[in-house]
């Protein structure tokens, strides 16, 4: 076997770029590049040596030695000369030497490749440059190793300067056909992920470094029955770049329902739901280079996307997500994503995004607007059935929420504030409430969210009008305790109806939620009415445990003046206790499963001398 310095330079890799854009610069450059430099460097020692074979060998391997820092073998090498040519037999390229012993590594390779033929123009080679007519590589495999701290075992071809024999290269067509690239990926939140790209198929025409070429790339995703991606467009000049992320390009990347499970990896652990089956789509246009700048417009789909629980116990059915992109640009020399005008569909629901995504690829920071004119609830249940767990037990909606909100975080962190209209939502829950469709909800929320750990910490400002309270037999039982023996059960059916339904004109107040339990303070519901007018104002404060389904309140309420006239009637003494707006004040306890609550006490509350008591509100 002859051996000669290693040759190659190739990076598929999430970690390494956040857009596909970015992978074939990158394939070009670690590797088409040297490998051409090598090829060609045999033919032109050969002219310069007289036809000397070995001598031509020989300087070809010092050439490259000067360029590509790993060892290389080859079975055969055989050169022509009319026309000039090379070709190379079974080529071996050595692993990078710091990670030989890698646990991850099982490969005795980082490079193969079955067979390497390259002819050239005669008279260039006469005064040292070269002029590849034809380039073709077959059957290659590279393999890629990401280690934890974000490292790469072609760490050290990215690092090796363009020698001077590139500078006079020029490719008139270049052919890599039956590749495959595998990739091992330590970083993967719930890895290390092992990932295969193959049926890869490269051609450009019309290369040299100070030029625009023309390119066309074809591979198979891991999973995939056949090829389905492709890259066609224009790339390049090369000359004046340092890294393979600053190749300009300007083409169209295609991808036809790539698998998304070999992805399952990259996924955080700690989610509700996981991903069970999907496939993924896309057609972007893509102008500019990943290092300063490179916009994509297009669109993205997950077909028959399917999540299911963690413990497997919850599935949701197969829905699309949909991408439309406008305009996002990336900038890996900024390490950051420009999101403008980026739509994302869940079924028949809208979102639009904009804003920016900073510390790609290793630590992304979102910061961006979120806003939907309506989200179809029903329809999301069906797809994420799993936000069920953080809802009332029985809870029944239906129509449509309106969403206006900021967020800006990572997985150790996420902060968002905005506000959410439910206007247009129906909700329901036996012996508690209900809203009908067109009664005003309004929530102006700040959450602080961990989602890698799911944990939600949130304060909400509620406005709301024309709610129903369905188990108004709270109040009844609770002016019961509080009036003693003074009233006869028929003399308070006169004041609170024995039905179960109060209607508050008003609703408002600071909700607290942190990881299943509700808490609040002077939370008002003004002008609580029956069929015969308004009965009562309330302020409530306590908690609501929503995994035990659980209440504890504390209620203070007033009766209206009206039905405080109605109570005198049937308990004159109780005149004292009449506030400056010639109300009666009382106070009761609830606790107990949310659909049976009970009341615990009352009392009925004396205003100070000379004060009156507070007003919630006039009736």
């Amino acid at each position: 076997m002859h051996k000669a310095a290693g040759c190659g330079r190739l990076a598929v890799l999430p970690a390494d770029f956040p857009e596909a854009a970015a992978i074939v610069p990158s394939l070009f450059r670690r590797f088409v590049l040297p490998t051409a430099c090598l090829c060609a460097a045999l033919p032109l020692s050969a002219a310069h040596a007289a036809v000397d074979e070995a001598q031509a060998r020989k300087a070809g391997e010092a050439a490259v030695q000067t360029v590509i820092p790993r060892k290389m073998a080859y079975k055969k090498l055989k050169l022509g000369f009319l026309p000039f040519s090379a070709r190379v037999s079974d080529l071996t390229i050595s692993e990078n030497e710091r990670f030989a012993h890698h646990p991850l590594r099982d490969w005795p390779h980082f490079y193969t490749a079955k067979d390497i033929s390259l002819t050239a123009d005669l008279l260039p080679l006469l005064i040292g440059r070269i002029s590849v007519t034809q380039l073709d590589i077959r059957d290659f495999q590279a393999n890629v190793l990401v280690d934890r701290d974000y490292t790469l075992n072609v760490g050290d071809l990215m690092q090796q300067k363009r020698g001077p024999l590139m500078s006079w290269l020029r490719i008139k067509d270049f052919h890599a056909a039956n590749g495959a690239v595998r990739v091992v990926d330590a970083t993967a939140a719930r890895g290390p992920a092992r990932l295969t790209f193959d049926d890869i198929d490269v051609r450009f025409t019309g290369f040299a470094l100070k030029d625009k070429f023309n390119l066309n790339v074809g591979l198979r995703t891991p999973g995939a029955a056949a090829r389905n991606v492709s890259l066609s467009g224009i790339a390049g000049p090369i000359l004046d770049t340092v890294r393979s992320e600053q190749v300009p390009l300007d083409g169209v990347l295609t991808v036809d329902q790539a698998p998304i499970l070999p992805f399952s990896a990259y996924i955080p652990e700690g989610l509700t739901a996981y991903p069970a089956a999907g496939t993924a789509s896309m057609q972007l246009q893509l102008k500019g280079n990943a290092w300063d700048g490179m916009s994509s417009q297009g669109g993205i789909r997950l077909d028959n996307l399917v999540l299911v629980s963690r413990d497997g116990t919850l599935r949701g059915k197969p829905f699309t997500l949909a991408l439309d992109i406008g305009r996002n640009i990336v900038t890996l020399k900024q390490q950051q994503i420009a999101l403008n005008n980026m739509a994302v569909s869940m079924g028949q629901n809208r979102l639009t995004v904009d804003g920016v995504v900073r510390g790609i690829p290793r630590r992304p920071v979102i910061d961006v607007d979120m806003r939907a004119a309506a989200i179809d609830l029903p329809s999301m249940e069906e797809i994420y059935p799993f936000f069920r767990a953080y809802l009332p037990k029985g809870l029944v909606f239906k129509g449509a929420v309106a969403l206006d909100a900021h967020a800006k975080g990572d997985m150790d962190g996420l902060g968002s504030d905005g506000t959410l209209d439910a206007g247009g939502l129906s909700l329901f829950l036996a012996d508690v409430f209900e809203k009908k469709p067109g009664a005003g909800l309004k929530v102006g929320f700040t959450a602080r969210l961990v989602p890698k750990e799911f944990t939600i910490k949130a304060r909400a400002n509620v406005t709301g009008r024309e709610l129903t309270l369905l188990n108004a037999w709270l109040f009844r039982d609770g002016l019961k305790l509080a009036l003693g023996n003074r009233l006869t059960a028929r003399q308070l059916d006169a004041v609170i109806s024995p039905g179960n339904r109060l209607t508050a004109a008003a609703v408002r107040g600071v909700m607290d939620y942190d990881t299943g339990f509700v808490s609040f303070r002077n939370f008002a519901a003004e002008g609580l009415a029956d069929s015969d007018g308004t009965v009562t104002d309330a302020l409530f404060t306590g908690s609501f445990d929503l995994n035990r389904l659980f209440v504890r309140w504390d209620v203070s309420a007033r009766l209206s003046a009206t039905r405080s006239q109605q109570l005198l009637k049937a308990a004159p003494s109780l005149a004292a206790l009449l506030d400056a707006d010639g109300r009666l004040p009382f106070r009761f306890k609830v606790e107990g499963p949310m659909d049976k609550p009970r009341v615990l006490a009352g009392a009925m509350v004396a205003p100070p001398v000379g004060t009156p008591v507070a007003v919630i509100g006039d009736h």
